[in-house]
Parts: C-alpha cells; structure tokens; sequence
C-alpha cells in the first residue's frame, strides 16, 4: 500500500509541475496558435533559401566561364525557389492584412486624431 501513496504523490508533484510550464510558455503557445512565429518563420527562411540559391548559381557560373550548359542548369534550380517565394511572399501578406483586420489599429483612426488634446 505504500507504493500506491508514492505513487499518488510523484503524480499530484508532476501535474503541479506541468501546471507551472504551461504557466510560463503561456505566451509562447498564445504566438504559436496565432501562427505569427510560424509565418516569419517561413517568409525569413525562404528569403535565406533565395538568397542561398542565387550565390551558389552564380559562383558556379562563374566558375565554369559562363558556359551555357551551367546557365540553363542554374535557371532550371532558381525557377522552382523564385515560385515557391512568390507563394511564401503571398502567404505572409495575406496572412498579415487578415490580422491587420482583425485587429484594426486605432492609432491611426479619424475619431483618435480629433480626441488628441481634448
């Protein structure tokens, strides 16, 4: 029987505990459901991929003198990365203007201007 009493106490002790993290990280989990870090997240990361991309395609254009064979091959791998930032760039401002509704900014209000100084 004192197993079970044990066993009751380290449970009480850990749900406490998963009380205090989820306390802590409440503003963490608040962003993540909001989804703002996620789609920073991905816009900075495709910026990084585009900018990546286009390095490693003119160093090895300019490594092979400018063949044309590289060219074509460095077209062929900047073609998907430009579409895939157009749809990252899409989502990130459709995304933003739906949280910019959703929370209009009163600072810039006509009835905020006419209040300031009364």
């Amino acid at each position: 029987m004192g197993g079970l009493k044990w066993y009751a106490t380290i449970e009480i002790q850990v749900n406490g505990l998963w009380g205090v993290i989820n306390a802590a990280l409440d503003g963490l989990w608040v962003a993540l459901s909001q989804g703002k870090i996620v789609r920073r997240t991905a816009f900075f990361y495709m910026i990084y991929l585009t900018h990546i991309s286009y390095t490693f395609c003119f160093e090895a254009a300019e490594a092979s003198g400018w063949d044309p064979i590289t060219i074509a091959a460095c077209f062929a791998i900047l073609t998907p990365v430009s579409a895939l930032q157009g749809a990252a760039l899409k989502f990130y401002n459709d995304q933003r203007r739906l949280d910019q509704n959703a929370t209009p900014n009163d600072t810039h209000s006509d009835t905020h201007r006419d209040n300031v100084g009364s």
